[in-house]
Order: structure tokens, then sequence, then C-alpha cells
């Protein structure tokens, strides 16, 4: 075939007096991108004889065949040839055996470690256990990126010998499932493509890690290295947390690291010297983007877990915060004590790296709701402002706090607000720089409404009679109401009604009901709550 390969019904039959004859070949063999679609019919041996006839599926030397999410099935086999091109959209990729993936059939499955394999779903993938240990190219083109949570996950540990290509998407890895890049070897990452999670390169030849990050605004932040003194393996993820996370003393000259993010880089076999070169663009901030004012003053920066060293602005460009910063040209040790690595700044006025918020959260607490938050990054703050909206777009003031610290280290806060809103209420942070620069905190939304509502019981323990309810504050409709003993066993359902405001509710157990501890409960309406009492 030059072309497609189209199935939508009927039956593919290779009819056999012997197993020595009624073989069907089908090649892929076209120079351009063809199809293969499977929307219906049977695929099939002899009718349905498993002892004769076979039908061969093959994807030819530098033949480029797209299955989509359709599915090849049925009695046959499938080879994808060395030079050959495999694309799948199917979430599961490819399969070496089974009912999974682009390809089921029942025969043989060669997968060659001398062709590409590219995931072009629309939903996130996995690249599946067929997926060969080595290949040619492996290629990530999944065209839903990152935003929605899409992408692809690495099935196993593969070793690609000539190229990784990332169009659009992200490749997921893990410790025990990572790609390694031989050397010689090359990574061609565009748009928003990038590895979330370890990778290795092996040999001498310079390298840029597309690392990146798979998170909410994330995208590719890479590593480089270059002029290594000796051929070996270096491994290299990009972690989105602290780099204090890492060691929190930073020994002068650096003023300060990014608290936003860092690198583990590190060799598993050698130990080399090598150049480090570190970017930043826009997706290095975590909260409001920051200016970088002054190149000079932005170093590399190193840690082995405790503490932070200067290694060095050799040269670099960075405007407005985008760009990149080498190290010393003589070239630093790549060992494995010495792994984290981040960006850092020598100055205390010219600061690259964002303020940070953390631990911001507001829920209900002694009828009202209690705000709190940290600020890992304080200095340089003028006030916070605690503010309280009830439909989310326009805020008033509730509180103001004065900073505790100002010297570029943690600080926490607490805001009690006695007098929230009847039902939704949402809250932010304003912090105010001295420099008169606003920065936001994320919105947090506290549902108040169990404020107000009550729910008691009477008698309680009970010896005898009717169980009264005092239902205080819940909407009017319909509630089913349970009593469960301690075994976790249901002893009694009712089906109540309430008319809003204060109702109370006589409840009649079954005479035969044991002594113990019983939980009751009562759900419907958006409303669930639940209550404990004693029979004697």
């Amino acid at each position: 075939l030059s072309g497609d390969f189209i199935m939508a019904g009927g039956s593919l039959r290779a009819n056999a007096t012997s197993a020595a004859n009624g073989i069907i070949n089908i090649n892929f063999k076209g120079n351009s991108r063809q199809s293969f679609s499977k929307s219906g019919g049977v695929i099939e041996k002899s009718n349905g004889t498993a002892t004769k006839g076979e039908i061969r599926f093959s994807i030819l030397e530098n033949a480029i065949v797209d299955f989509g999410e359709s599915v090849l099935n049925g009695d046959a086999s499938f080879t994808v040839a060395a030079g050959a091109r495999l694309i799948t959209g199917h979430a599961e990729g490819i399969a070496a055996i089974g009912s999974t993936g682009s390809i089921q059939v029942t025969g043989t499955r060669t997968y060659s470690n001398d062709a590409d394999y590219a995931y072009a779903g629309s939903l996130h993938q996995v690249t599946g256990l067929g997926l060969p240990g080595i290949v040619r190219r492996l290629i990530i083109d999944n065209a839903s990126g990152v935003q929605s949570g899409a992408g692809v996950t690495l099935s196993r540990a593969t070793t690609i010998n000539k190229e990784l290509v990332l169009s659009d998407g992200f490749l997921q890895t893990s410790a025990t499932n990572m790609i390694t890049i031989v050397d010689g070897a090359g990574a061609i990452a565009s748009g928003n493509s990038f590895v979330a999670g370890p990778m290795r390169k092996t040999g001498r030849s310079a390298f840029t890690f597309p690392t990146g990050w798979s998170g909410i605004d994330g995208g590719r932040i890479p590593i480089g290295i270059s002029s290594l003194s000796e051929a070996s393996t270096i491994q290299a993820e990009y972690k989105r947390a602290p780099a204090t996370n890492k060691g929190s003393t930073i020994n002068a000259p650096l003023h300060h690291i990014s608290y936003c993010e860092y690198w583990e880089m590190f060799p598993t076999t050698g130990s080399p010297k090598a150049i480090v070169t570190m970017y930043r663009n826009s997706h290095s901030n975590c909260n409001p983007v920051s200016v970088v004012q002054d190149l000079f003053t932005f170093r590399v920066a190193r840690s082995n877990g405790t503490a932070w060293i200067d290694i060095g602005n050799e040269d670099g460009s960075m405007s407005s915060g985008t760009g990149y910063v080498i190290s010393d040209s003589t070239g630093v040790s790549i060992n494995s004590t010495d792994r984290y690595f981040a960006l850092g700044n020598i100055s205390s006025s010219r600061d690259p790296l964002p303020v940070l918020y953390d631990s911001v959260t507001a829920y209900v607490k002694n009828g009202g709701v209690n705000v709190e938050w940290s600020n890992l990054t304080e200095r340089d703050i003028a006030t916070y402002f605690v503010e309280r909206s009830v439909n989310g777009k326009d805020y008033t003031i509730i509180s103001q706090h004065l900073p505790k610290s100002n010297r570029d280290d943690k600080a926490s806060y607490i805001c009690f607000d006695p007098n929230p809103a009847p039902g939704t209420n949402y809250y932010r942070i304003k912090t105010i720089e001295k420099s008169t620069k606003i920065i936001f905190s994320r919105i947090m939304r506290v549902e108040t409404d169990m404020l107000q509502q009550s729910f008691s019981l009477y008698p309680n323990p009970l010896r005898s009679g009717p169980l009264v309810l005092g239902l205080s504050g819940i909407k009017e409709g319909r509630y089913q109401l349970r009593v469960i003993n301690s075994a976790g066993q249901e002893v009694f359902t009712k089906s109540i009604i309430t008319h809003g405001d204060f109702s109370t509710q006589s409840l009649e157990l079954p005479s035969q009901i044991k002594k113990g501890i019983y939980n009751i409960l009562i759900a419907g309406n958006d409303y669930k709550i639940s209550k404990s009492f004693i029979v004697q």
C-alpha cells in the first residue's frame, strides 16, 4: 500500500488448504504519511481455523503510518520494521501482548529498536509496554498540551539512539521509567513541550535537558551542560518547590535563592567537570512576574542539601526575567553530593525572585472564619490586608497586619473573622510592598451555612420512650434519617420533612433495639450531619 487502509465492515480472510499457503502480506510502503482506520469488520484465518492461513501487517522502512485511535485486531501478525514510523492516538499506546492499545492482533507483534514511535493523542496517553527498550526516535505530539493535564506517560525505561522530539504536550517519566539519550543523539523541543520527571544523557557531548513542570501554568524550564571533561551519564530533573528545601544556609556572596524552583542533576556514572547553563522564563514564576534588573547580580547556585554557594555568572543573556546564566567557564564538578542547582542573586535590592505565599487557607472555626497564611520571602513589605467578598468580585478590608520580619525569611499570620456573611464568603490576602507594588494571594471560598445549623437529641442516654430530635437552621425539604449500631449495621430508617426554622421529630425506635452506642445520620438537600447517642 502506498495509501491508506480503511476497513468498515465485512471480513478479510486468509483461506488456505494447508499451513503452507493462504498468506496475505499487507505492507505499508508509501512515501508520505499513510493512515490505518478500522471501524468494523473481521480479520481472520481460513474461516476461523487457527492452524491455516496467515495475515501479516507490516510498516516497512521509511513508511509513516498513523493509526489515530483505531485498533488493529483479529487473526494477524504486526511488524514495525527498522526505519519505519508508527503513530498512535490511542490512550493505551501500543502493547506487546493482550487486548490494549492500537495493536491487538492475536499473532506475533514485532516492534523494531531502530524505528520511530509517535504519540499524538487528544487525551492523556501511556506509551504502553510494547514500546521497545531502545528506539530510534520517540515523538510526543499530544495536542491537548499541558493545561488540560494531557500528555504521555512513559510505561517502561527507554533509550533513544537518535532523537527525542517534543512537539506538543509533555512526557511524564519516573525513577523507574525514564528516558536515556545516548551520546550523539539529541532532543528537539518546540512550543510548550518538555519532560516532566527525571531523564538521562550519556557521553561527553553538550546537551540541554528539556525539563519542565506539568502543573498549572507549567512549561519547559531547561538546564544545560557542556564541555564535559569525561564521558559519563548525567541525570537531571526539574523540581517545582522552594530551593530552600535543599538547604536553608545561603553562603556569601549569595543574598538569596529561588523560592519557586530548583533542579536535581548528578552523574550515575563518571564524575566530570562541566559548564552549567541555567534558564529562566515565564514558567519560572510561582507568583506575580518580577523583573530582573541587573544581569550581573544573577548567579548559578548549587547546594549539597544543606548550604548554597555561588558557582558563577560567567556569561548570559537576561531580559525582563527571561534568558540564561552560565556558571564558571573553567567548569564545576558534577557529583552526587552537590546535586542541587538553582538561580540565585547576590544583591538585596535587585531581586528577580518573586514573593511566595504559602499555606494560604480559610476555614470555619468557633462560629467565624479563620484565615491563615505565610510569606516565605518576607522582605520590604509595607503591610498586609485581609479582604472579604460575598460575590467574588467586590472586596472590603476586614483586618490589617504589619510585617513581623522583613528579613528574607518565613513569617506566618492568622486573622479571625467573627462576622462572616451567611452563605458563601470569599477571602484573599492583599500584600503591599514598600515600593507600592500590590500582590494578591489566591482566593479562598468558605461556606458558612453550617454556622447557623444545630442538631440536638433528647434524652441522651435513652432509657425508654421516644427519642426527640431538634433541628434548627436547615433548609425546608425531605431528609433521610438512619440509625447505625456500633457494628455499622442499619437498625432504623425513616424519611422526615422539615419546614425550615426550628422543628422537632419524635422517633419511636424498634422495641427490640439493644443497649449500646448508636449513630444517627441525617442527609439531604446538600446537608449531612450525624450525632451519637446511648441506649441504656
